[in-house]
């Protein structure tokens, strides 16, 4: 049978957006990271429709950056 909306392997539905709110993006990313009480030189957070999420992040003078991955919620 037919679903009204498509469902992805995860029981998602792909008809929505599932973009988190800038609050539930910086939580989740908090939760995953290490760097709590680092110094933030640069960010990049990005999500996709479905709520799945990447980031990296630099912190004060490191050249490095941690990169992490956020699945969906």
């Amino acid at each position: 049978m037919a679903k009204t909306s498509q469902e992805d392997r995860t029981g998602h539905d792909t008809d929505v957006d599932n973009y988190p709110t800038l609050t539930e993006a910086l939580l989740r990313m908090d939760r995953d990271t290490k760097a709590h009480n680092e110094r933030v030189r640069r960010l990049d957070l990005r999500f996709g429709a479905n709520g799945e999420g990447f980031y990296r992040l630099w912190v004060e003078r490191d050249e490095e950056h941690s990169v992490g991955h956020l699945p969906i919620a």
